[in-house]
């Protein structure tokens, strides 16, 4: 309660109550007597303590020049109670997002593949061709990059020499007597992709690259063979490439194709002297039964004393240390050979599984010249590079949540037929190519209150609500500007800076903006801050455009609520899908249905 001296009018002073009054007078209000210190008088809601966040009652500023005094006609508002609690201002800065004001419930908590899968963008193919076309740069320099480098290695290496032996494959014969043996064995039959295995084995490759100059080692040798079947299959041409000259070349591929059948030979020595062994040891099992036997016999009949008896006996143990002896020798590892060293073989059985029809000569030598190996690489270099990048493309098109196109965020905010506001540059702010945007976003009555929100602060929206501002400068169009925060906005030189008491007077045609401290009103402040724009609107006769900033929430829905249309400023490709859906959701349940989306930094698909 304040003093007797305080409730007397301050001769110039203008509050709401006065504004609200059924009459219409063009001069200030008479002062009224002091009231009895017995009486209570409530004090009045008034515009400038609301903004200014103060209950002193100071005098308004004075009126613009040239302004008359306006009794504006409305129903006498309630005394301001404050029933919540101010909100301390937030902080908004370039690319921040601020997080979601909507929280789930706990029991209403979902896993995390379950988030991804409702954060899932729909399928667009022209998202992922656009995000090519994005990164069009990016793969060019690529493919350059791997042209240049791929020629350059090529180049260097110098030209590239290439020889070639052909080899075909000898038939196995199907069975070879083991010497000192009447028995014979069968020897294994290998197919041609067996055969193959075995001439490109590293034990092979590591013989060949020892015995070339200068060696090489498995790895690198391996990436110089190559094999290429013939006829039927029963010839094998085998070409050794990247020679430094053509005797090199011509050394590798005979060093290989002669190595393989001296390995070949070797696997056929192997197998005849396991074979060997076997049968020795079978044909020396086979007599041992068979003494025994016999002495069994002979001593059916002679006692053990019997000269028959001892001889058979003599030769019985003879046969067992042989046979002891030899499976002491097959436990042991055969003698070491030399590679090319093959075991005797009286019978000549040991042949190879293969023959040598056409060695590497100098003079089937082939050559690539250097500038033509380049431009191969290069081609490679290059294809290779681009290829990689085309696929970092798509996947990061993927991984990206955002909403880019329209349709996505259609899908996300359950509207269609959005209005769509094409990328604002800085420097295009006064040209006339931002004139579109007057026709795009505008329409409907002269003394409308509209609200311009983006939820999500991005520069595209500040840019947009700057170009605005900046035609409805060019165009000489009376406006009322309300400034609640927005990030880098502000009004043209043309804009008189006032004060909320001052709209209570008659402004002239012109144009004015204003800054109001949202963040410092409470929700029942907000709400009949929203009723007074309307009345104003009405009697100043233009239209009053208020930027709020900030995610939907108290106490902007309060003042959204009492306006003509809320236009929300949705910026693409900034923030997730779900961030749209739950904004789009608070808005339905806070504010109504006179709520129209503007989709701001729309490119086509084949701009980006």
């Amino acid at each position: 309660m304040k003093s007797d001296e305080s409730d007397q009018p301050i001769e110039g002073e203008m509050r709401v109550s006065d504004w609200m009054s059924s009459k219409k007078e063009a001069k200030a209000p008479a002062v009224n007597p002091p009231p009895t210190p017995k009486e209570s008088k409530p004090e009045a809601f008034s515009l400038a303590q609301t903004v200014n966040g103060n209950t002193d009652q100071t005098p308004p500023p004075p009126a613009p020049p040239g302004a008359k005094r306006a009794v504006l006609q409305a129903p006498m508002l309630e005394p301001l109670r404050r029933e919540s609690a101010p909100i301390s201002p937030r902080s908004f800065a370039f690319g921040k997002i601020p997080s979601p004001t909507v929280k789930p419930d706990p029991s209403d908590e979902v896993s995390s593949e379950e988030d991804l899968a409702e954060d899932q963008l729909p399928f667009d193919v022209f998202r992922y061709a656009g995000g090519i076309l994005q990164r069009k740069f990016s793969i060019f320099f690529v493919g350059l990059l791997g042209l240049v480098g791929g020629f350059a290695y090529g180049y260097l290496s110098g030209d590239n020499y290439r020889a070639s032996a052909t080899l075909i494959f000898r038939d196995v014969p199907t069975s070879i007597q083991v010497a000192g043996s009447q028995r014979d064995y069968k020897p294994k039959e290998l197919t041609v992709s067996t055969l193959t295995e075995i001439l490109s084995s590293e034990p092979l490759l590591q013989r060949v690259g020892s015995k070339l100059h200068p060696p090489l080692t498995v790895k690198k040798l391996s990436k110089r063979l190559t094999m290429k079947p013939e006829g039927r299959g029963e010839c094998l041409t085998l070409t050794f490439e990247g020679a430094p000259d053509g005797a090199a070349a011509v050394n590798g591929a005979n060093t290989w194709a002669e190595e393989g059948l001296q390995f070949t030979k070797e696997l056929q020595a192997q197998e005849a002297r396991e074979a060997r062994s076997y049968l020795d040891h079978e044909q020396l099992q086979n007599s041992i039964n068979s003494g025994r036997t016999e002495i069994a016999q002979l001593r059916a009949q002679f006692s053990d004393q019997n000269p028959l008896v001892r001889e058979k006996l003599e030769q019985l143990q003879r046969l067992e240390d042989q046979l002891r002896k030899k499976d002491e020798e097959s436990k042991m590892p055969p003698p070491d050979l030399k590679p090319g060293e093959l075991p005797d073989d009286p019978q000549h059985t040991i042949m190879g599984y293969y023959n040598i029809i056409s060695p590497a000569t100098i003079e089937a030598v082939r050559s690539t010249n250097k500038w033509v190996k380049g431009m191969l690489f290069g081609v490679g270099f290059s294809a290779a590079g681009i290829f990689l990048m085309l696929g970092f493309s798509l996947l990061s098109e993927i991984m990206d949540r955002r909403v880019r196109t329209v349709a996505e965020l259609e899908q996300a905010i359950d509207h269609s037929n959005l209005q769509k506001i094409p990328r604002v540059s800085a420097k295009a702010l006064a040209s006339n190519e931002v004139s579109t945007i007057w026709t795009r976003i505008l329409g409907g009555s002269s003394r409308e209150v509209v609200c311009f929100w983006t939820p999500h602060y991005h520069e595209q929206s500040g840019l947009v609500m700057q170009a605005l501002l900046n035609l409805a400068s060019k165009q000489v169009m009376p406006l009322i500007w309300v400034d609640t925060g927005m990030f880098g906005v502000r009004a043209p030189a043309d804009f008189q800076q006032v004060e909320l008491p001052q709209l209570g007077y008659e402004l002239g045609s012109g144009r004015y903006s204003m800054k109001l401290n949202l963040q410092a009103l409470s929700a029942i402040e907000a709400e009949q801050i929203g009723k007074a724009f309307m009345e104003i609107a009405t009697r100043q006769k233009m239209p009053i455009w208020i930027g709020i900033q900030g995610q939907i929430q108290e106490p902007a829905c309060s003042l959204a609520r009492h306006v003509n249309r809320v236009k929300i400023l949705a910026v693409l490709e900034a923030v997730s899908k779900t961030f749209w859906e739950n904004e789009s959701e608070l808005l339905k349940q806070s504010v109504g249905s006179h709520v129209e989306w503007l989709a701001v930094n729309y490119v086509p698909w084949y701009g980006w």
